[in-house]
């Protein structure tokens, strides 16, 4: 009973943080497209990144004055890809699989606007 009771509390008080956090999503389109196939979510600490159907549950922080996004991981325990985006509006994908924990070029170039948030 006093476990039910303990599971019951704390549902409900990560269920309220959850509610209390202010979800911002972004929706981008790659240069040259017009559908808007990428889409980020800084949701409190449940951020993720959906990529057409697919949601990819990661890490999203500030690094200067960009938002990023740290998603996917690999061996060794490094994230996949990571998404950043800068005060303007443009975002740089990167794809890390091929180079492992090298630095690497944007693999793809978005324009993103605020969708929600």
């Amino acid at each position: 009973m006093l476990i039910r009771l303990i599971a019951t509390i704390l549902v409900s008080l990560l269920s309220t943080n959850i509610a209390a956090a202010e979800k911002k999503v972004w929706a981008c389109k790659a240069y040259g497209d017009s559908s808007e196939d990428l889409h980020l979510v800084q949701w409190g600490e449940r951020s993720y990144v959906k990529l057409y159907e697919d949601r990819i549950w990661g890490t999203h922080y500030p690094e200067g004055d960009d938002l990023r996004w740290d998603f996917g991981h690999q061996r060794g325990g490094y994230a996949a890809f990571s998404a950043i985006l800068k005060p303007s509006g443009e975002l740089d994908y990167y794809d890390f699989r091929a180079v492992g924990s090298g630095s690497t070029e944007a693999s793809f170039s978005y324009t993103c606007r605020v969708a929600q948030g």
